[in-house]
């Protein structure tokens, strides 16, 4: 492969590079991190700065995508973004609110909106065609119930019983353009990474309420540290299966955070924590046997002084699998991570090159920590699919 030729192997999800003169590495993402040049018939990658527009706007463009947020204090709008003739426009209800817009002074690619809750605040940025939005609460509170209001152009709401996530449907095609990810809510100190409670229903034509509840029983607890934050993500709907999702004593919910390990008070609240990983990527991603593949988890510790966990990835073929509390995987189906720099890689290179002579990159993963049943309060959380700032990736060597 020539570096000339480099720029047309990329795909949205994937980059490359050339080292040591002729090996050649890929990477690939679970979200979209280049857009389609037309005109030059290239990828690139997108640009995630915020701009001033007038004296009403911030935007991004990344065509073909629209990102703005509204200046205005008089306006009930936080942010629209677009895709082609689709668009989204998110807003607050403006009585006895007084919402006042700005850079954040620690990063002058995030948008800042003071008012939107008592005693809080909601910071905004880019990630690709991404909007990411964190609610951010700074004290406790009696009620934690926040109100949006969704306007859809061209688009219909629907929420995903299954994901938990909330659709943005091109009413023609039946297609899904956006997704609201499933809301979650942690605390300053990695307790949580919970599911938040949301209900939408429509009140206008293509307008829709969306309710976020945090639960005050888990906000309110002795051990909770403030502040603590809601992540409410608006993403372009993906094209294909790299995504994960929490194992807690059988049963599947998603999360943008897994807990790996067993957590608990004793037998009757002991958590059986692990972390499912799916992958279905057509052939095409993945055309060559590869030299060495990795994937790469990022991990953050429950507690300092704790052992790192010895975590096991097991493939499973059979589905019924991942709601069993005890399976047993064949050696060459399990694969033990290595720490390294804060990440656990595991090496999977005997799988994918299986994966790619059968002709798909199809696969199940469960990760569990080996001695989960021996160690209480050992749990960790590993970021996953969902997360926008640190999600794994899948790193092959040719």
């Amino acid at each position: 492969m020539k570096k000339s030729d480099l720029n047309k192997k990329l795909s949205f999800y994937d980059e490359h590079s050339i080292f040591f003169s002729e090996s050649k590495k890929r990477i690939i993402y679970p979200k979209k991190v280049h857009r389609y040049n037309a005109e030059s018939k290239t990828y690139e990658k997108f640009n995630n700065s915020i701009d001033i527009e007038g004296e009403l706007y911030f935007v991004n463009k990344n065509d073909p995508y629209f990102i703005r947020f509204n200046r205005n204090v008089n306006s009930d709008e936080l942010f629209y973004m677009r895709k082609n003739e689709f668009g989204i426009s998110v807003l607050v209800p403006m009585s006895e609110k007084s919402v006042t817009r700005k850079r954040d002074d620690e990063n002058i690619d995030c948008i800042r909106f003071d008012g939107v809750v008592k005693g809080g605040h909601i910071l905004c940025g880019v990630n690709g065609g991404s909007i990411t939005s964190k609610l951010m609460i700074n004290a406790p509170m009696r009620n934690y119930s926040f109100d949006f209001i969704l306007k859809c152009e061209n688009l219909y709401c629907k929420k995903n019983k299954q994901s938990g996530k909330i659709l943005f449907i091109d009413p023609q095609t039946r297609e899904p353009i956006y997704e609201l990810m499933t809301p979650t809510v942690s605390d300053s100190e990695i307790e949580g990474g919970v599911r938040v409670n949301y209900e939408i229903f429509e009140y206008k034509d293509f307008e829709y309420i969306l309710t976020v509840k945090v639960d005050s029983e888990w906000a309110n607890k002795y051990n909770i540290n403030f502040p603590i934050c809601v992540d409410m993500h608006f993403v372009p709907a993906e094209e294909y299966e790299f995504f994960s999702c929490s194992w807690v004593n059988g049963s599947i919910y998603h999360s943008d955070k897994h807990m790996v390990g067993l957590f608990g008070l004793g037998n009757s609240l002991q958590y059986y924590c692990r972390m499912y990983l799916k992958l279905d990527f057509p052939i095409s991603l993945n055309a060559f046997p590869a030299r060495k593949a990795i994937i790469k988890l990022k991990y953050r510790k429950r507690n300092p002084f704790y052992d790192i966990l010895k975590v096991e990835m097991h493939r499973i073929d059979d589905i019924n699998n991942i709601i069993q509390y005890n399976f047993s995987s064949s050696v060459e189906n399990i694969v033990t991570g290595t720490v390294i720099d804060g990440y656990y890689m595991f090496d999977f290179t005997d799988h994918y090159n299986s994966m790619i002579s059968d002709g798909r990159f199809k696969a199940e993963y469960i990760l569990m920590d080996k001695e989960e049943a021996n160690y209480m309060f050992n749990a960790l959380r590993i970021m996953g699919t969902d997360s926008l700032s640190e999600p794994p990736e899948i790193i092959i060597y040719y």
